[in-house]
């Protein structure tokens, strides 16, 4: 048995055990944790229950919700474990090891076009569009989370983004194969790919459009794309460089093709590099994007280029430059 189909056990036992207890106990929970985090503390972790809780679905009773700490936005309850998990933690605490909607929200807020490529079913693509002024346009292959992300976007009003259900790739072709991993072949995935790298599950025929097209004119790119970040920025090096988008990108330690491109895509803006947290930034040194252990020192796995000329977008943050030696 191997890695992704020990996962897969564990999981559908853990799921098992979760959905049969009781729900006036877990629903209590995350009434108290949405006071705590709307009246006295916005800051606070979710009690261990509701940790156990986001392994169950949203209950079917439930056709839209809040997030805990989170009135001003609404998701539709769907077969999704990125939806299953922010009706139980709600949007910070499900964003923990990366960056907080918040600080995405502060960027969409100064910005004049931005792309998000893998939108999923619009986890950040919501609360981005509430305060976007200017031009969005989100980028998600797999049908079924295309459709919810259309369905949140409507369930609160947004009518300013323009969804693509397509994947961005870094070649010319028409139509690409998108692989699901066994454990989400009956739901909206948090992680299909364009990399076969999961035994089983399914493929998904899904249109496809070259990443110099989705740029357009953007001055603020978020990306999420397992894996494929490297294969883009590639493609669309000329026009990263002339256009100089701030860019929000998921930099694991062991994605070495990436980590070997991101120096010189912060040195050619002329730039800055910052780890993304969940209501901060942290300056980043430019060469620890290449090598070294980031998130053991940074402890997320969202970073932010922004070019010379984009300050802008990040004066409304709290940044640690402490961090940069």
């Amino acid at each position: 048995m191997n890695r992704h189909e020990l996962r897969r056990v564990v999981r559908t036992a853990v799921v098992g055990a979760v959905t049969r207890a009781p729900s006036a106990p877990l629903l209590a929970a995350r009434r108290r944790y949405d006071h705590t985090l709307t009246t006295t503390d916005p800051a606070a972790s979710p009690p261990a229950l509701l940790r156990l809780a986001r392994f169950r679905p949203v209950p079917p009773a439930v056709r839209t919700f809040t997030p805990p700490g989170r009135p001003d936005v609404r998701f539709v309850n769907a077969a999704s474990g990125v939806t299953q998990w922010t009706y139980w933690l709600g949007m910070d605490d499900v964003a923990r090891l990366g960056a907080g909607p918040r600080v995405w929200e502060a960027l969409c807020a100064r910005a004049a076009e931005v792309v998000e490529i893998g939108a999923n079913i619009g986890f950040y693509t919501v609360p981005g569009a509430k305060v976007a002024g200017g031009v969005y346009r989100a980028y998600e292959p797999h049908p079924e989370s295309a459709s919810l992300l259309r369905a949140n976007l409507a369930e609160n009003g947004l009518d300013n983004v323009d969804v693509h259900e397509a994947a961005v790739v870094a070649g010319s072709e028409d139509f690409v194969d998108l692989t699901i991993p066994p454990a989400f072949d009956g739901a909206t995935p948090g992680n299909a790919t364009l990399v076969p790298e999961f035994s089983g599950g399914s493929v998904v025929r899904v249109a496809a459009e070259p990443m110099a097209a989705a740029l357009g004119g953007c001055d603020l790119l978020k990306l999420d794309v397992e894996g494929l970040e490297a294969a883009l920025f590639e493609a669309a090096w000329n026009d990263l460089v002339r256009l100089r988008p701030a860019i929000m990108v998921e930099v694991h330690d062991v994605n070495e093709q990436l980590r070997a491109l991101l120096p010189g895509l912060v040195e050619a803006s002329g730039g800055r590099a910052y780890a993304m947290r969940r209501a901060s930034l942290a300056s980043v040194r430019t060469e620890e994007l290449g090598r070294g252990p980031l998130f053991e020192r940074y402890g997320t796995w969202d970073y932010l280029l922004v070019p010379s000329g984009r300050e802008h977008m990040v004066d409304a943050l709290d940044i640690d430059t402490g961090a940069a030696q």
